[in-house]
């Protein structure tokens, strides 16, 4: 009966570590979680900002080191923005408004299976506009971190990065930095000689080209009469004549006149870098 006692016990305990082992066996596999939101900037640095748009996109990025994933789904990733009229991936400056907004990246409908780092781009579309410069790099490398804590993934961080032609980047960058140069454009009147009248009113007709049509452009008339007198010197069809306070793009394109004695000028503010402009006054003999 021992004998029998003792095998029966020697089956159980082998029954036990088979059990075990089959227990120590069973296949692992993560629960995939869902990414979280992250930002980035966009600005328009210089001394103005133009009516200008630059749109942007998500897509996957090249895989790298053996962590380093192709990020999934680019498609399930939406962008939001906070800039006055602009939606989505769009973003929207006005003249004279804000030079700096917010881009959201939002990952909430995609799943990432395993602890690694995923790759995506974001790509810089800008709007073609005269005096503004883009962001020397129309990309950016986003990095998703995704760590295991324990068995269970979650998202650890996000990089937001300098790319570079084979997007193995490791410099930060927090957004896209573009530029406007402007520069002013200032008329002035001067008269010279004993027979000159310094009284006399001179019209001048100022036309700048390759401008938006819809922009608008302050004109700085401090230095000069807000309305030109009528002065005996002065010829019938420059009396009582205004003198323009803004100029939208059309209207210059067309042709603005102002109304100038000696000494006086007008100043057109923030044309953009590369416009061009004539200058033409109605001498009338002088």
């Amino acid at each position: 009966m021992k004998k029998i006692s003792r095998l029966t016990g020697i089956a159980l305990a082998v029954a036990m570590i088979i059990a075990l082992a089959s227990i120590s066996a069973a296949a692992f596999t993560y629960t995939p979680v869902n990414g979280t939101t992250t930002t980035f900037t966009t600005e328009i640095t210089g001394d103005a900002v133009p009516n200008w748009t630059a749109t942007y996109a998500v897509s996957a990025g090249e895989a790298g080191y053996e962590t380093v994933h192709a990020g999934p789904n680019p498609e399930s990733v939406t962008l939001t923005n906070n800039s006055t009229t602009g939606t989505g991936g769009t973003v929207t400056f006005v003249a004279g408004g804000a030079s700096s907004f917010t881009v959201t990246v939002n990952f909430s409908a995609v799943s990432f299976s395993e602890p690694g780092v995923y790759r995506y781009v974001i790509t810089q579309t800008p709007a073609e506009k005269l005096g503004v410069t883009p962001d020397t790099s129309a990309t950016r490398i986003l990095d998703v971190y995704v760590q295991d804590n324990n068995g269970a993934l979650e998202i650890q961080s996000y990089d937001f990065l300098l790319s570079t032609a084979n997007f193995l980047s490791t410099a930060k960058s927090t957004g896209f930095t573009n530029t406007y140069a402007v520069q002013d454009l200032t008329v002035s009147k001067a008269v010279s000689g004993t027979q000159a009248s310094r009284d006399k009113y001179f019209e001048f007709t100022v036309v700048v080209t390759g401008l938006t049509g819809t922009d608008e452009f302050a004109v700085d008339i401090s230095n000069a009469d807000a309305t030109s007198g009528t002065t005996a010197s002065t010829i019938a069809a420059n009396q009582g004549k205004q003198n323009p306070t803004g100029a939208t793009g059309a209207e210059l394109a067309a042709g603005v006149k102002f109304y100038l004695q000696h000494g006086q000028s007008i100043t057109i503010k923030n044309l953009p870098v590369g416009a061009h402009y004539t200058v033409t006054e109605n001498a009338e003999n002088y």
